[in-house]
């Protein structure tokens, strides 16, 4: 019923909310993991993170790899960063400053953090706890502080695993969630104590709402909060302060929904979106009262372009600006002001799917394409 995706964590930041909502062909979280490829092939892409107007990560695939590209000039030229051998998949992103970065990982028996601290010239396997079986969200508040969710298969049906780290990644550790929750997708951290993770419903869901968890303290303390009833799977997040989260996913009837509070995660609330969006695939929120969301139509896959949804409101109404017209298929977006984006995602074609990679500088009413290696 619901396809396996990741997505993209965005960095938060401090006081606005820009948030940037990806519509693409599938049900999970936005972004889907970068896996390997059968044959040599023009770049796949999944998910990106930008710490600053000018430097950009964007994970991979080419050929049989998974690779990770890198910008530090705004897009005008992208280079190919390799990753360690012993990794085979590459899920959420979060880049902290314009030198570090962690990127959720797989190698053939365990899942892991992709580390690095020089900008991409290297990166270095980080160990996570035995216990994880997935890791498919990450959110970094600092160079040394981060959240990673994922899930668990030590009981018969997978669970919920979060695992923290304030060493920068020296060491993971597991940290205590409520009992009764699904997969966890996606992480976002509006400071160094305060965090909000979603994922799919599970047992302890009685009205199969999706999967919502907050902590103030760093992790020591994970709360359950409640999503409204309608949405089954989060898959997207993006909380610009403590207070102000917005969160993207679906029904079980596969329809887009979106969810957000104000206060903490003590009232989530749906948002009323414009009819022609489809499947919404990730989020990208900088500020606390404008946020915008890229979608696109899943009944005309091959033929319509995407759309970018743009709100000041706190998501109380949203106005939708046209991608490119080739590209119709966006995963992961991550907007560092209210006016410049970057957004990643692949077109079909007949020898495959390509990635493209597009920035906006005038908050998503125009879009510019941006050339791959």
């Amino acid at each position: 019923m619901f396809r396996s995706s990741l997505k993209p964590i965005v960095r938060p930041v401090s006081t606005v909310f820009v948030a940037m909502l990806v519509l693409g062909a599938g049900v999970f979280p936005a972004a889907a993991a970068v896996r390997q490829a059968s044959h040599a092939r023009a770049p796949q892409v999944s998910a990106t993170s930008c710490s600053s107007t000018a430097v950009c990560e964007v994970l991979a695939v080419n050929g049989s790899r998974p690779e990770i590209l890198g910008t530090t000039n705004s897009g005008t030229t992208w280079k190919v960063q390799s990753v360690p051998k012993s990794v085979f998949t590459l899920s959420g992103i979060s880049c902290p400053s314009t030198t570090t970065c962690f990127v959720g990982a797989a190698g053939a028996s365990a899942p892991a953090v992709l580390a690095t601290t020089n900008g991409g010239r290297s990166w270095t396997v980080q160990h996570l706890p035995t216990a994880m079986y997935g890791a498919f969200g990450i959110s970094c508040h600092s160079t040394t502080t981060c959240e990673v969710v994922g899930d668990t298969d030590a009981g018969s049906v997978p669970t919920g695993f979060v695992a923290g780290t304030t060493t920068g990644g020296k060491s993971w550790k597991t940290q205590v969630i409520p009992s009764g929750q699904g997969k966890l997708y996606a992480v976002s951290c509006a400071s160094a104590t305060t965090c909000v993770a979603t994922g799919l419903y599970g047992a302890a869901s009685v009205s199969h709402a999706a999967t919502v968890l907050g902590t103030t303290n760093g992790g020591s303390l994970w709360k359950s909060q409640t999503a409204p009833t309608g949405i089954v799977v989060g898959s997207s997040l993006s909380c610009p302060t403590p207070s102000v989260c917005e969160g993207v996913g679906e029904s079980a009837t596969l329809a887009t929904e979106v969810i957000g509070t104000i206060d903490g995660g003590g009232i989530w609330k749906a948002r009323t979106l414009p009819s022609t969006k489809d499947v919404l695939e990730g989020v990208s929120c900088k500020y606390s009262s404008s946020c915008e969301a890229a979608v696109q139509d899943r009944k005309s896959f091959t033929s319509t372009s995407g759309l970018v949804l743009v709100t000041s409101t706190l998501g109380g109404s949203w106005v939708q600006h046209p991608l490119p017209t080739a590209d119709h298929a966006p995963s992961s977006i991550s907007c560092v002001s209210a006016k410049v984006c970057e957004l990643v995602g692949n077109n079909s074609t007949s020898s495959g799917d390509v990635g493209f990679v597009l920035r906006t500088k005038n908050g998503g009413k125009t879009w510019t394409t941006q050339e791959l290696p």
